[in-house]
């Protein structure tokens, strides 16, 4: 999966506010899907105290001789606030309790570029595999996969 992707970079930016919460996070979990991802669930109630991980899935990396199985904690924040300071303390701890490798941090808004840094520098410290979609990526993914699109959006 790619990673960040600034807000200049998309020709149009999905309305999120058009949709809940709760059809958010069930969003990102099918557009995972499409992506290819598998075994992927969504994890508590939605507002529920769920840890900073809505959903969690598998990502096949497939090699010549064999698959690799990436397991991922996702974060959906839909038109809330950014993520703070406790919120990216917690990465390395969550990917260590739920056994991953990866984190992804699905956000309807724009992420600041102290968020951008720190999430950078942990990445690079510690090794870890930390990524952001902001709107304006995740506008982009959904004009690739319609189905995505006319479900949620009813576009």
């Amino acid at each position: 999966l790619a990673g960040y992707i600034p807000r200049e970079y998309s020709e149009e930016i999905i309305d999120f506010s058009l949709i809940s919460a709760e059809k958010f996070e069930y969003m990102c979990r099918d557009l995972l899907i499409e992506l290819g991802f598998v075994d992927v669930y969504l994890r508590g109630g939605i507002n529920a105290p769920d840890g900073g991980v809505d959903i969690v899935g598998i990502e096949l990396d497939k090699r010549i001789f064999e698959t690799r199985r990436i397991r991922w904690l996702f974060q959906c924040k839909h038109v809330k606030k950014q993520l703070d300071r406790k919120d990216l303390v917690e990465i390395p701890m969550l990917l260590e309790e739920f056994s991953a490798e990866c984190y992804g941090v699905f956000y309807t808004g724009v992420f600041s570029a102290q968020t951008l840094d720190r999430i950078e520098n942990i990445n690079r410290s510690k090794h870890y595999c930390i990524k952001c979609w902001d709107g304006a990526y995740i506008s982009r993914l959904i004009e690739e996969y319609p189905r995505i699109k006319e479900k949620y959006f009813g576009i």
